[in-house]
């Protein structure tokens, strides 16, 4: 009797300990089709990342909040400010600088599409506007110092091109710039194409539209952009671009 209780009790054991191998080591669970939201914080945190690195790219903030909505966060604001804080520790600051445009494009817009510019009546221009329609930059307004036409045929498509600086002329990252046209807009940030500059950001326009562009800190607003000809040696016609040149005021 005794030994048939040990015997069993062995068993017991050892189909246990087959188990437990079989599940863990020989066929263990693979998880596919699961949602981010059972994701572990430091995979959260990535996938975040990922989230914002493509609202950089794409502009489409509609598809960005439909991808967070996955993770089921509480407060997705602070969510988002606590990641972009770990950013700046642990990461570049591409990603950093992403988080935070993502984190600013889901509060209330701080520059209106409601609010349309006036147009001037020929040729882009510089409108004076009140200068509480735009947030301060680190205390000091940037003003718009050189506006130039660009005929460049090696540029993809027509451009507006802008570069962003401070009082010492080094160039200034992380400013929120908005650009309207009938029936859109668009809004980005300095610096999230590194390489031209940190200063540095573009906008692609199209032939038959109208553009007017706001920045942040910029008591003012620049109007009435436009696609016009340019033309190569050989008389080909390609659209022209906008060169934009802001700085800081003392």
């Amino acid at each position: 009797m005794k030994n048939q209780r040990l015997a069993l009790a062995a068993g017991l054991i050892f189909g246990l300990l087959a188990g437990l191998a079989y599940a863990w080591m020989i066929n263990p669970v693979q998880y596919s089709r699961t949602v981010p939201g059972c994701l572990p914080e430091e995979y959260q945190q990535q996938y975040v990342s990922l989230i914002a690195s493509a609202y950089a790219a794409t502009g489409d903030l509609s598809r960005a909040s439909l991808r967070l909505a996955l993770l089921d966060l509480k407060d997705t604001s602070t969510a988002l400010d606590q990641f972009s804080l770990q950013a700046k520790y642990d990461k570049t600051s591409f990603e950093q600088q992403a988080l935070q445009q993502l984190a600013s494009a889901l509060q209330p817009a701080l520059l209106t599409p409601e609010a349309q510019p006036t147009e001037l009546p020929s040729g882009a221009g510089y409108q004076p506007i009140p200068a509480t329609t735009a947030p301060e930059v680190m205390g000091n307004s940037l003003n718009l110092v050189e506006m130039q036409r660009v005929c460049d045929p090696e540029l993809r498509s027509p451009m507006i091109l802008f570069h962003i600086q401070d009082q010492s002329g080094a160039p200034l990252p992380g400013i929120l710039i908005q650009v309207l046209w009938e029936n859109g807009y668009n809004r980005f940030y300095t610096g999230l194409k590194p390489a031209p500059g940190s200063g540095y950001a573009d906008f692609s326009m199209d032939d038959g539209y109208t553009y007017s562009v706001r920045v942040a800190g910029m008591p003012g607003q620049i109007t009435d952009l436009q696609v016009e000809d340019c033309f190569t040696e050989k008389g080909q016609r390609y659209g022209s671009s906008w060169m934009l040149l802001l700085r800081q005021s003392p």
